[in-house]
């Protein structure tokens, strides 16, 4: 993450919601990593590590609608964990004819990866990082190896996917299905 937080790449992803927001043209921004440890007095495990990061686009964008879309609009905003503000739009007899939503220009991303020891198994869980939503993924404990890493490196900047065809999407043809 600091390599990418230097360089700023382009990342080449386009984010839609809806028909009504896009953002492309997005730049990494910033980002870091983090880990939980947890059984001190049982033996120190990792409970699981996690990368988070933020990707900036160009420019803020403004979603216009009608009041009776708003509140769909709003919850697919809260969901995809981007930050705004709205205000209603009055006509010259103070009627409410849109609401506009000024949406920051900033997607907060993370991929998180979970062992389960029990299961020899290994959850990667990704969030906004090539749409707005999120995936999980199961690996086996010997598929995330070096040239996974790169693989997910190449899938956060969007010049590949191959790193979610590394494992099947948890619960669909996997061993807890």
């Amino acid at each position: 993450m600091g390599h990418l937080e230097v360089i700023r790449p382009d990342v080449r992803h386009r984010f839609r919601l809806g028909d009504y927001l896009t953002f492309d043209q997005l730049q990494l921004d910033s980002g870091f990593t983090a880990l939980r440890r947890h059984g001190l007095a049982t033996g120190d495990r990792l409970e699981h590590v996690e990368m988070y990061y933020r990707l900036a686009a160009p420019k803020p964008a403004v979603v216009r609608v009608s009041p009776m879309a708003a509140v769909a609009v709003e919850e697919r905003l809260r969901a995809a964990a981007l930050h705004f503000h709205s205000d209603a739009e009055l006509d010259k007899e103070k009627i409410v004819r849109n609401t506009v939503f000024h949406v920051e220009p900033t997607i907060r991303a993370s991929v998180r990866f979970k062992p389960d020891y029990r299961r020899h198994a290994i959850a990667v869980m990704l969030r906004n990082v090539d749409r707005f939503e999120s995936v999980q993924l199961e690996f086996e404990p010997s598929g995330i190896d070096e040239p996974a890493l790169e693989d997910l490196v190449r899938l956060v900047l969007g010049e590949s996917n191959a790193f979610l065809h590394r494992a099947p999407l948890a619960y669909v043809n996997s061993r807890r299905a």
